[in-house]
């Protein structure tokens, strides 16, 4: 058995109680962790679950991984790594919404059949695209998907038809782990605040997120938008134009719905989903940032050739949101909260990620760059400041928080479910447990050929299997994957490592 050194509770109230940072608040770190509990903290047995996913941001931009040559100001976030545990090998799918498809279903891409994203049809919602805001930032917009403003040119080649794009969403059959929550004899409340990027017409489509299994849902129902400023807001299944910082709108509706919780005596799952620091990439309202850097950044520097530091300035606009999210859980709440920070697939190439980030190996790719994102988990039993370099896979989410509430994945999912997903809650509980997983696996579909690739991983070497190809890599000795060994005359170990990683992969993708 590990042992507490504070209640998570005290934790959150020293770590966000105050918004300045001071000697005095260290010196009352130490002083509650020196000092012995004067009464034992009850056993909680249905904890509440805060899930917390930035979009498109990789391991190399956080300060706490000691990684990126340049990181941003996340002051929250770094205190949220010395509250919990750090997992430095945690591997996602390469674009958003097969990520969020694994988080929910504790499944790989080629079971559900989420490879590529979401891309459902703008023109179905019935709703006008709100006008530019008078005066709003200027915004760098990159994706060919995108809503375009009045006016605008369209990036997408003549005649392009927008009816062809793929858009298969989350199979209606999948069980997800809000559904299995809900079932639960405590009846978990569920709720899914911020982007969506899983529906079409097929699932529910505006009420995709309750036919998921969330009680309520309310946030940027599209993978994409043309502005942080002004988007189409879907609420309960109910389209309108929305104006204001996007993600402040995300922390209003989260914060709102957790001080409603109190009034029903549940406990509850939020699914807490950003959209920064995803393009169009833009300045941040001045109020959310902190760090000299960015209050200094101007509308006019930011060009195609200078996006980095506005990215980091979305990043830090993110952070400050996230603080001001859990300074809001009531204090009667946070001993009895897990809070679980992730990145749903790498940085994008336009960016511009630090080294040593390859942009061209960012996201959309089965590289470090594309698959490796951060993986903060604080909460009640977590020790303070702990780090693993445990392979986890976006797949484990499902059982872990499964195994935290008090149950397990075997007991709730029926045997005719193929699961992937394997709790590390043990992790959580005991530090110096053995290694849960012996590797991970990622998938997706190229959209150039529309053949499957995916890439497996050991606790040394890593295979990427492309459509007609195998690259192998040591990622000991690089572990930015700038030396391909198939390039070469293979090792005996190396060898090796090629035949038993794909007899892993072949025996997980076999039918039986």
């Amino acid at each position: 058995m590990h042992r507490r050194l504070i209640p998570f509770g005290a934790l959150l109230l020293i770590l966000w109680g105050c918004s300045n940072e001071s000697a005095d608040e260290t010196a009352v770190v130490e002083q509650e962790q020196a000092s012995p509990q004067q009464e034992a903290q009850p056993e909680v047995q249905q904890p509440n679950f805060l899930i917390l996913i930035s979009d498109d941001m990789g391991v190399e931009t956080l300060q706490s991984y000691g990684i990126g040559e340049i990181t941003a100001y996340t002051p929250n976030l770094d205190r949220l790594a010395q509250g919990g545990m750090q997992f430095n090998n945690h591997w996602v799918q390469p674009t958003c919404s097969p990520t969020r498809a694994t988080l929910l279903t504790g499944r790989y891409g080629f079971r559900t059949g989420m490879l590529i994203p979401t891309y459902p049809r703008h023109d179905l919602i019935d709703v006008d695209i709100p006008p530019p805001t008078e005066g709003a930032p200027v915004e760098l917009q990159y994706s060919p998907f995108a809503y375009l403003p009045p006016g605008a040119v369209s990036p997408t080649p003549p005649g392009f038809d927008f009816s062809q794009l793929p858009t298969d969403g989350l199979p209606e059959d999948e069980l997800t782990l809000p559904q299995v929550l809900k079932s639960l004899p405590s009846g978990y409340a569920t709720a899914a605040i911020g982007k969506w990027h899983l529906a079409d017409s097929t699932n529910g489509w505006l009420s995709a997120p309750q036919e998921a299994g969330f009680d309520y849902y309310s946030g940027l129902f599209m993978g994409v938008t043309d502005s942080h400023f002004d988007w189409l807001h879907v609420e309960q299944g109910v389209a309108s134009a929305e104006s204001g910082y996007l993600d402040e709108r995300v922390v209003e509706d989260s914060v709102r719905w957790i001080g409603q919780q109190a009034e029903n005596d549940k406990p509850w799952l939020l699914w807490t989903a950003f959209f920064s620091p995803h393009y169009p990439i833009t300045l941040p309202p001045s109020h959310l940032l902190r760090s000299e850097a960015s209050l200094a950044l101007t509308d006019s520097d930011l060009n195609p050739d200078n996006t980095r530091p506005y990215v980091m300035a979305m990043i830090e606009a993110l952070d400050t949101l996230i603080g001001q999210l859990l300074q809001n859980i009531p204090e009667s709440e946070r001993d009895n909260t897990y809070i679980v920070f992730l990145g749903d697939n790498g940085s994008v190439k336009w960016a511009q990620p630090a080294p040593p980030v390859d942009p061209m190996r960012a996201k959309l790719t089965l590289y470090e760059g594309g698959v490796r994102t951060p993986l903060l988990v604080a909460g009640p039993g977590v020790s303070p400041g702990q780090t693993t370099d445990a392979l986890v896979n976006s797949v484990d989410l499902f059982s872990t928080i499964l195994d935290l509430a008090g149950t397990s994945a075997e007991q709730q999912v029926p045997g005719e479910i193929t699961l992937d997903s394997v709790s590390y809650a043990p992790l959580l509980r005991d530090p110096d447990q053995q290694e849960l997983r012996s590797w991970i696996y990622a998938d997706a579909k190229s959209l150039a050929t529309g053949q499957e690739i995916y890439a497996i991983r050991d606790d040394r070497f890593k295979l990427i299997q492309q459509p007609a190809s195998q690259e192998l890599y040591d990622l000991l000795e690089d572990p930015w994957e700038n030396n391909d060994l198939m390039q070469g005359d293979l090792s005996i170990e190396q060898r090796e490592a090629v035949q038993r990683l794909a007899a892993y992969a072949e025996s997980l993708r076999s039918p039986q």
